[in-house]
């Protein structure tokens, strides 16, 4: 262990801000190498026929020329998405994170007290933020400098500044319900959740004037409206972000303290009688998960469960309300695709909004659904073998009489069974939203979209299963699982506008489970068994070298 807490925090997770931040750089490259060719009056041209709606409904404004536009995308929805979302992931496993892994003693026993320890973890991961925020902007910036696509009048260093204050915090939310819980699944999935609500509202609430009110209930507002890039920082915007990121410090400094009282034997008589009702007690334990030692099936599933249950309730609830709004925004959508131009429909899955299957495609399958259903099956790839060696348990566990290739099969059932489970999940959110939005989608289109997310599935919990059982490293497994989808993500969504460059839309993730709009036509065979194959394949090839590799120390 390093002396210093800060040092170690920043040398767990820098690997995490360096993939996140390089990502988004290559999504602006990507971006305007895709727009080059269309600049002055065909620019001018296609933002007069951008629909405001979508721009209101995207975050995004359509700014001065292409390295405007790009730049206010990763300003006002990528960035916010990529480094809050880094922030959430630290700040749950600054305190939360380290109890979960049972090192929190090891660490509490230094000479340094408990806000010490949150003060240099929490100075840890905000530094990390901070220096990927540095990196995005200036990979940003070269590349429109390199591409000559203009960007003059644009203020960056405004838009980072609001970016950083935005990922501060989601992140410190985080952080407080981890100092509250010690439970880094429930802070991570609280931040992502409150991440993903504040999209929503503030991209949907100002499409109706009845609603428009609302979008100032969302910290997504007050990162992206006033519009950094043009006009500079807005202080009052920016004071109510780090205002609030104040409060979440005080009261991770304050829940955490009174935790370590109540784990004293001091705590309100009230809760007590509240948190021992046998209802309640189940229903918390189902939500914060709980240690089952009868078999290695039944400790991975324990393990798993609050993730799982955090992230299928997201898709579950936001796709029955995607599907009541649909007749509330019908009419303002209708004539999108006649005015949009059918390259930059690549941003939205290559969506029909005039339909009720294109609203789907956008607005739950196109991001919401797939980056619900990464988290999970990431998580649970990662904590199959990875985590576990990570933490020295694995060796424990193999002592057992039980050999490698067993354990191996069953944590491969289990990632089977999660990734299976999320595509029937989304099949019945889609038959539910259909039928609360009287939107008519067919059978055989919703099961194609459950088999695109089968197939997104597959391959990204396949690589990070099969990563981290050949590396033994969690942080290794990840990322090349998260990196890829970042990365896939940007491949499908701005490649794909230049049609010589569609092919290297084929190692996406996202191209296999989006291109051809699925949920409208249908999805061919290899369409969805080509990414479950990767994902096997490169599973399989992690498991053989797990049963040949010496365990981490």
């Amino acid at each position: 262990m390093l002396r210093s807490i800060y040092l170690k925090s920043l040398r767990d997770h820098w690997v995490g801000g360096l993939v996140g931040a390089l990502s988004l750089a290559a999504m602006v490259w990507m971006g305007l190498y895709a727009w080059g060719g269309l600049a002055g009056d065909d620019f001018d041209a296609f933002v007069e026929a951008y629909p405001p709606e979508i721009l209101a409904l995207a975050g995004i404004d359509a700014l001065a020329g292409p390295a405007g536009l790009m730049l206010g995308m990763v300003m006002g929805m990528l960035g916010p998405f990529v480094l809050a979302g880094l922030a959430v992931s630290w700040a749950a496993s600054a305190l939360a994170g380290e109890e979960s892994t049972g090192t929190m003693e090891s660490l509490g026993s230094v000479p340094r007290s408990r806000t010490r320890i949150l003060s240099e973890t929490t100075a840890g991961w905000i530094t990390l933020i901070v220096v990927a925020t540095v990196i995005t902007v200036a990979g940003s910036a070269w590349a429109v400098v390199a591409t000559d696509t203009g960007g003059e009048g644009l203020d960056p260093l405004a838009g980072s500044v609001h970016l950083i204050a935005g990922a501060l915090f989601f992140g410190t939310l985080a952080c407080a319900v981890g100092a509250f819980t010690g439970r880094s699944v429930v802070a991570g999935g609280a931040g992502a959740m409150a991440m993903i609500l504040a999209f929503l509202v503030n991209g949907l609430a100002p499409l109706l004037e009845q609603t428009e009110f609302l979008a100032k209930a969302s910290p997504w507002f007050y990162i992206s409206d006033s519009e950094p890039l043009l006009n500079g920082i807005h202080w009052g915007h920016l004071s109510v972000l780090l205002g609030g990121a104040a409060v979440f410090v005080g009261l991770s400094v304050w829940g955490y303290a009174r935790r370590d009282l109540r784990t004293s034997g001091v705590s309100l008589p009230i809760v007590e009688r509240v948190m021992s009702q046998p209802m309640v007690k189940a229903t918390f334990g189902r939500l914060i998960g709980h240690a089952s030692a009868r078999s290695v099936l039944a400790k991975a599933w324990t393990d798993a469960q609050p993730v799982l249950l955090i992230t299928a309730s997201i898709v579950l609830f936001l796709g029955i309300v995607t599907g009541a709004m649909y007749p509330l925004f019908e009419p303002v959508v209708a004539d999108i695709t006649d005015v949009f131009p059918d390259s930059m429909l690549a941003l939205f899955g290559n969506a029909d909004f005039s339909s009720a299957e294109g609203w789907t495609q956008a607005e739950v399958l196109s991001i919401t659904t797939p980056a619900a259903a990464a988290v999970a099956v990431i998580a649970v790839g990662t904590q199959a073998i990875a985590a576990e060696d990570s933490r020295g348990t694995l060796a424990v566990v193999l002592s057992a009489p039980i050999s490698r290739l067993s354990y191996l099969v069953r944590k491969a059932a289990l990632l089977a069974g999660v990734i299976v489970a999320f595509s029937v999940i989304l099949l019945v959110t889609l038959m539910a939203s259909s039928a609360v939005g009287g939107m008519g989608l067919s059978t055989e289109g919703m099961v194609a979209a459950s088999l695109g997310l089968l197939g997104f599935s597959t391959m990204l919990g396949g690589i990070a299963f099969g990563v981290g059982a050949a590396t033994g490293r969690s942080s290794w497994a990840t990322w090349s699982a998260t990196g890829l989808a970042v990365f896939g993500w940007a491949i499908s969504a701005f490649v794909a506008i230049n049609p010589d460059f569609r092919w290297v839309g084929f190692v996406s993730p996202f191209f296999y489970m989006l291109d051809g709009v699925p949920i409208e036509n249908g999805i061919p065979l290899w369409q969805w068994v080509t990414p479950v194959a990767i994902g096997v394949v490169v599973a399989v090839a992690g498991s053989l070298a797990f049963l040949r590799r010496d365990l981490c120390k």
